[in-house]
């Protein structure tokens, strides 16, 4: 069950105009279908249903089109509608199906009957439901905090530079991977007043919000009101305001999809972020990030088991995984169940293929909140763990607060992914997932509260960095990294003994050069010492002969 984190206190969302008149009734219906025969579509013809930039996205990871990206077959859903009282929501290609609003539930028999039909399953709704979210009191240990930055660094991050640089993440945004080029779906309920705020002042003048759509309300209108939870999610992304906020993927592009309703909790959410996902794929998204999390609903029959979050069972963790295999990287937030009776993950986060993200203190210890793993059958969840507590986001009367929850640790791994995938672009979504895995401090040794541990983007971008050669480049590994400016740095495959060498700061200036012979115990060792100079990203520039490599180097004072 989503649980809205952001106000630390219990409130009402009133779901009808008189609650005193609520109703509770089978109104909404999945129809499944048996197969997608006779389609119109076809698998060598993707550009009807799919964008250029989603094809690209499958091509450029070795994906095939296949027949789970086949919308389904339009003579159905007229089959279906033949009958009064019938509107169809949406469709999903990759659940083949169809989402009906059935007004006379007597017409309801016949459509089972119809020879195409797999099931139909009833999705009650409460009209009119009081829907309870607890909060996470916001009151936070300011003495758990520990702050190793620099001035200038905590200056222009202001108040959030903790939880970037806690993953090392301001690295790649100094060496200009900020999430440019890079688009990102938000699949949440809502962003109210997110079209007026400062915070997201420079996406709109670059035009990086690229599009919005609603899976939850019939009607036409943005998605800039009814909830702030996705406000508050999407600033930590893509929030730039200088001195305030930095978002980790300022730079990025962003699609905001409404999949969530904020007033109610009821299993047709988890169709509709099956929706919300294929659209992320059909218009070329290369990162979901998704807040959301389901277990328990108002309807208890729909009600899962700790049993069902097994990587296969929920139609929401089924979707989220299927994304995966279409080259989107999942990220979603672990769930806020750590200190209620449910304690575990939920769904979709216990897909094979979903990174999912618990949440910690500033110090690094695990957030008392913050769902626990393993999967129910035995998968490491969550994935990785990133700051949950005092997060800072913008609010929606202009302010810049702190907040607790999965919900606000996911989007902070969501953004620093996106610039990492930025540096990396040939990389595949699941060697960026793999890299962000192997980079984080408990890799070695998992558990249940913080999985693989806390991020460091840093070593993951260094892990990566052997995708990006050519075969006229250095083989050239620098060590330490980080150090306090002095470095080696062995070369394999070259065998020479003359290499020049110079380092620039990380906007291009040169700060050191110099040429010369170099031998150590029989092996080719270049020895570097940089004169007195600020904490920061530089960049070793190496030739020898015809062959050339560029080292990042990280300068601190904390190694």
């Amino acid at each position: 069950m989503m649980k809205v984190l952001i106000t630390g206190i219990v409130f009402l969302w009133c779901w009808a105009p008189a609650l005193l008149n609520a109703q509770v009734g089978p109104r909404l219906y999945a129809v499944s279908f048996l197969d997608k025969h006779l389609s119109p579509y076809a698998l060598n013809a993707p550009q009807e249903y799919l964008s250029s930039r989603a094809i690209e996205r499958r091509q450029r990871q070795g994906i095939a089109i296949d027949s789970l990206d086949l919308p389904v077959n339009p003579n159905y859903i007229e089959a279906v509608q033949q009958f009064g009282s019938v509107t169809v929501k949406y469709a999903s290609r990759w659940m083949n199906a169809v989402v009906l609003f059935v007004m006379d539930s007597t017409v309801v028999e016949s459509i089972r009957q119809l020879p195409m039909v797999r099931e139909v399953r009833s999705m009650p709704i409460a009209h009119g439901a009081v829907s309870i979210h607890k909060e996470v009191d916001q009151s936070v240990r300011r003495e758990a905090m520990e702050w190793n930055d620099t001035p200038a660094q905590e200056e222009w991050y202001g108040a959030s530079f903790h939880q970037i640089a806690m993953m090392r993440g301001q690295l790649l945004h100094a060496m200009g991977y900020t999430g440019e080029g890079m688009h990102i779906a938000v699949l949440d309920s809502g962003w109210d007043k997110a079209n007026v705020l400062t915070a997201f002042d420079a996406i709109r003048a670059e035009d990086r919000l690229l599009g919005t759509s609603d899976f939850v309300f019939e009607r036409n209108d943005p998605v800039f009101h009814t909830s702030s939870h996705g406000t508050s999610v999407w600033s930590i992304m893509g929030g730039y305001t200088p001195g305030e906020l930095i978002g980790s993927a300022y730079g990025a592009s962003y699609y905001l999809v409404r999949t969530e309703n904020p007033g109610s909790e009821h299993i047709a959410e988890e169709w509709n972020w099956v929706a919300g996902a294929e659209f992320a794929d059909s218009v070329g998204a290369d990162i979901i990030n998704s807040s959301l999390g389901y277990s328990l609903y108002e309807w208890p029959a729909n009600n899962h088991s700790y049993s069902d979050m097994d990587g296969e069972t929920t139609v929401a963790t089924r979707g989220a995984d299927i994304a995966a295999s279409r080259g989107i990287l999942v990220v979603n937030s672990a769930g806020n169940s750590g200190d209620d009776p449910w304690r575990h993950i939920t769904a979709p986060s216990d897909g094979d293929h979903v990174m999912a993200i618990g949440a910690t203190w500033p110090d690094g210890a695990v957030a008392w909140f913050s769902s626990r793993g393993p999967s129910a059958d035995g998968d490491v969840k969550p994935n990785v763990s990133a700051q949950g507590v005092a997060v800072v986001f913008a609010a929606t009367d202009s302010t810049y607060r702190t907040g607790n929850g999965t919900s606000f640790s996911a989007p902070l791994v969501t953004g620093l992914a996106a610039c990492l995938w930025q540096a990396f672009p040939e990389a595949t979504n699941m060697q960026i997932m793999h890299a962000i895995e192997q980079s984080a401090h408990l890799h070695a040794s998992p558990n249940d509260d913080l999985g693989y541990g806390i991020p460091d983007f840093w070593k993951a971008y260094t892990l990566l960095s052997g995708l990006a050669g050519d075969g006229s480049a250095l083989n050239a590994t620098l060590w330490p990294n980080p150090s306090t400016g002095q470095c080696r740095v062995a070369f394999s495959n070259w065998d020479a003994s003359q290499v020049e060498w110079q380092v620039f700061d990380a906007v291009g200036r040169l700060v050191v050069s110099d040429q010369g012979a170099f031998a150590l115990d029989g092996q080719g060792v270049l020895n570097i010492q940089l004169p007195t100079v600020q904490e920061g990203v530089y960049f070793v520039h190496l030739r020898a002969g015809d062959r050339h490599a560029v080292l990042p180097w990280c300068i601190s004072n904390t190694p």
